[in-house]
């Protein structure tokens, strides 16, 4: 890859984690001054990574204004969890009518026994990553890594409005790891309505500064 390349893959990463770390407040003005000086790299690198996640949907680019952080209401939000939802169950379904027993696909996911032990934000990501992954189709691992990136600061949130979030989170890994699909599939039903209930609670955190 040429130097130009990573270099602007690195600024890409850097940007993008700044805002899945909840770096920026939804609608906030992206510094491009600071962001080079801070990467000590020049403005062409910042606007080319900016644009980049622009069309992702983690920044928005405004002509003549620069570029703000996604804004995101609670329509938005709840789009976002129902198209999420939608291609993490289309790739259950694509698992299930290839008939493959899929032994080594779940890669072994943690479980917590019922007790907060682990990152559920990061287990969370890894079993939907791992379905998307298993699925075998390149368009829905693309997508679910999208909507798992763009999800993060609000799973991040989410532990404080939902105290069975371990519970639910190993049903979910159960039932995957048992490859029942069906089981799954009402389980992940239910996930989406979970969040649907609490959109507009946690559009209100995101808009918080902590």
């Amino acid at each position: 890859m040429p130097k130009r390349e990573i270099k602007i893959e690195r600024v890409y990463e850097h940007i993008k984690m700044l805002i899945k770390n909840g770096a920026y407040l939804p609608g906030e003005h992206v510094d491009i001054d600071a962001l080079k000086d801070q990467l000590g790299v020049s403005i062409q690198p910042v606007r080319t990574a900016l644009y980049m996640l622009a069309r992702e949907g983690f920044i928005e680019a405004f002509p003549n204004e620069g570029f703000r952080s996604a804004r995101i209401t609670e329509p938005d939000l709840e789009d976002l969890y129902t198209v999420h939802v939608y291609h993490v169950d289309l790739s259950i379904k694509l698992i299930a009518s290839s008939g493959l027993v899929i032994a080594q696909a779940p890669a072994l996911l943690p479980t917590t026994g019922g007790a907060a032990d682990i990152d559920l934000v990061a287990a969370t990501e890894h079993l939907f990553s791992s379905i998307a992954l298993a699925s075998g189709n390149t368009s829905l691992k693309h997508y679910v890594a999208n909507e798992i990136d763009r999800l993060h600061a609000v799973r991040k949130l989410k532990g404080q409005l939902l105290p069975d979030w371990s519970s639910e989170y190993d049903e979910m890994a159960s039932a995957w790891l048992r490859a029942d699909y069906q089981d799954f599939r009402r389980l992940l039903n239910e996930y989406r309505q979970v969040r649907k209930n609490i959109a507009s609670r946690l559009v209100r955190l995101l808009h918080q500064r902590t």
